[in-house]
């Protein structure tokens, strides 16, 4: 949790900044060699692997982060690291889909502004919701340290749910 709007959403620059990367990479692979990607035979792996990476960070979050106060300084390779690992979770298949479903219409050399449109919306629309959510969460309490272990948590059953995702 950051102490203020301004590292929130520098945090979230951060996370988007490393989805928007893969999704942009993936978008001008994908717009070269699109064939290769019809085949989903690794979506399990994939998923497994994010799922892993997600409960690796949420468990070293809640074993180094016990105190229920705000962080001095957000651990930025933690989060780009969630954001690599996010970029390959169901927004991924949607990044593809566009991709190969607009390649037909736009020249392969501009394939990467489909993934980079779609983090920098995602960019977006994530500070948008964490702006206000800090304008509204320190104007009724001080006191954060519920929502800080709730996120932990939340990310850490989200890992647990990739891994399922990946084993049916």
């Amino acid at each position: 949790m950051q102490k203020d709007v301004k590292h929130a959403l520098l945090s979230t620059t951060v996370f988007a900044g490393a989805l928007t990367l893969v999704w942009s990479a993936l978008s001008s692979l994908a717009s070269e060699i699109f064939s290769t990607f019809l085949n989903y035979n690794l979506d399990s792996y994939v998923d497994i692997i994010v799922g892993i990476t997600m409960i690796s960070v949420a468990l070293a979050l809640l074993a180094h982060k016990n105190k229920g106060d705000l962080e001095k300084r957000a651990d930025y390779k933690i989060i780009w690291i969630h954001g690599i690992a996010a970029a390959f979770g169901g927004d991924f298949i949607v990044v593809l889909i566009l991709t190969l479903a607009s390649i037909s219409f736009i020249p392969y050399s501009l394939g990467f502004l489909i993934g980079f449109l779609f983090g920098l919306g995602s960019w977006i629309s994530q500070s948008i919701i964490v702006a206000l959510i800090y304008k509204g969460m320190f104007k009724m309490t001080k006191d954060v340290s519920i929502m800080i272990k709730a996120g932990r948590l939340s990310l850490f059953f989200l890992g647990i749910f990739m891994i399922t995702l990946g084993m049916v």
